[in-house]
Formats: structure tokens, C-alpha cells, sequence
């Protein structure tokens, strides 16, 4: 009697458990075809339009952003100068030359006057820098 009370209820457990699985199943599949369906739902067409394309949605929000366009002011001229134009001319290059000296002065000074001038450089050299190659034969 005992046997077959242990098989019995062996098959009552297995039963269960295949019941309780089978029921999780239906629950989760609910529960995923609910957010499935919401998730849709913008997607679906519920009227006789048709959804917007992506182009279609970036060229919208592209216009909605675009900046509002205001009244432009006039140009504004610039006076001319009091002085004439020959002796404006003279004076800029005498501030110009001036410039170029201090310049030049600043740079003898420093390590960076012998960096200035470019490194005599091989073909090979270049036509490897230009195209990512190493060439060493031509060495």
C-alpha cells in the first residue's frame, strides 16, 4: 500500500509541477505580449495614414529646429581714414618690418631657429611617409 501511495503521489507532484510550469508560460507570455503590444502600438497603423518614414521624421524635426530668420542689419561701412592712403600704406609696412625684426630677434635666441628650417628629406622618405610603407631597400 505504501508503494503505491509513494508512486501515486510521485505523479500527483509531477502533475504539478507541469501544471504550475505550464501556467508561468501563459503568464509570462501575457505579460511579454502586453509590452510586445505596447511597444507596437505607435508603429501600427490604426487610420489610412501611413506611418513617417525616418527621412521623412529627420526632415520635420530638421525644420522645427531650424533657426528663425530675422531682419538683417545694413552693412556697416567704415569711415575712411583721415590720412591719405600712401602715407597709411607706409606707416603699416614700417609697423610690419618693426614686427618681423623683434620676431626675428626672439627666434635667434632660441632652438626653435634651427627647427625652422626642414630637413633635406629622400624621396623614398616621402613617398613612405605618404603611404604608410617602410622602405628600407631604398637604403
Amino acid at each position: 500500500m505504501h508503494a503505491a501511495l509513494a508512486k501515486v503521489s510521485i505523479v500527483v507532484a509531477y502533475l504539478t509541477f507541469v501544471g504550475g510550469l505550464g501556467a508561468l508560460c501563459v503568464h509570462l507570455a501575457g505579460q511579454a505580449g502586453g509590452h510586445a503590444a505596447a511597444l507596437a502600438a505607435p508603429y501600427l497603423v490604426t487610420t489610412d495614414e501611413r506611418p513617417l518614414t525616418l527621412v521623412e521624421r529627420r526632415e520635420r524635426y530638421a525644420v522645427a529646429a531650424a533657426p528663425v530668420e530675422t531682419e538683417a542689419e545694413p552693412p556697416l561701412i567704415p569711415e575712411v581714414p583721415g590720412i591719405p592712403l600712401a602715407v597709411l600704406a607706409a606707416q603699416m609696412d614700417v609697423a610690419e618690418g618693426v614686427e618681423l625684426k623683434t620676431a626675428h630677434v626672439a627666434k635667434r635666441g632660441s632652438r626653435t631657429a634651427r627647427a625652422a628650417r626642414p630637413a633635406r628629406l629622400a624621396a623614398a622618405d616621402v613617398f613612405g611617409k605618404s603611404f604608410g610603407v617602410m622602405l628600407r631597400a631604398s637604403r
